[in-house]
């Protein structure tokens, strides 16, 4: 307890949307950032107290709005589809390792667009919480007005919402609601976080106006 560490970073983004700032000190007490300022007031009296990252950029933990945690990302649709098909063990492996490869890549929270209740449920004393990941599933995909107002009620966390194309589409991005549609079902979310599919920047821009939590 009461020990104080100091990292440097060359470049330190705040998560505020400022500017990257440059060359900075974070004092860390008991694990926890209490202060930052510039590495040129680091104090130099204890050098095995601090963690040199001046070449790193550092930048605060990212969530992933969009992954499938018990699926292979791979773009061979052979290898996808045995995922798919695959046992209860096989799912879990591959869940514990998309979890350990978030943690490296610094992703510590993940919106899951899988249905992996009986996965949680199973090893929530091991593959999940030990890892410390923050993980969210979703309901449905909602393509309609009709369709989204009615699974407000469903189980998901989060309400996912298909405003275009995805990016795996051949087709270029295409509106499936129109903008007002959009807007009255955000309106409308019955208290949940929204994930909307919009892929081209009209699309995100409406998206973003309609009032979305999260863009995919």
């Amino acid at each position: 307890m009461g020990e104080t560490r100091f990292i440097v970073a060359g470049g330190f983004i705040d998560g505020s949307s400022d500017d990257v700032r440059r060359k900075v000190c974070l004092t860390v007490q008991d694990g926890i950032i209490n202060a930052i300022g510039s590495a040129a007031n680091l104090p130099h009296h204890d050098w095995a107290a601090i963690d040199d990252f001046s070449h790193c950029t550092i930048l605060p933990a990212l969530v992933d709005c969009s992954v499938s945690l018990s699926r292979s990302p791979s773009v061979d649709r052979r290898m996808r589809l045995s995922v798919a098909e695959a046992g209860f063990a096989k799912k879990a492996a591959m869940v514990e390792q998309h979890i350990r490869d978030c943690h490296v890549h610094g992703v510590l929270g993940v919106a899951n667009n899988d249905d992996i209740t009986d996965l949680v449920e199973h090893d929530q004393e091991g593959m999940v919480l030990k890892s410390i990941i923050d993980i969210r599933t979703s309901d449905h995909l909602c393509r309609s007005r009709h369709y989204c107002a009615a699974s407000n009620s469903a189980g998901g966390d989060f309400l996912k919402i298909g405003y275009s194309s995805t990016i795996e589409d051949e087709a270029p991005p295409y509106s499936r609601l129109n903008h007002e549609d959009l807007r009255r079902i955000l309106q409308h979310k019955g208290g949940k976080m929204t994930v909307v599919v919009a892929n081209g920047l009209q699309q995100v821009k409406e998206a973003l106006e309609a009032g979305c939590d999260a863009i995919e």
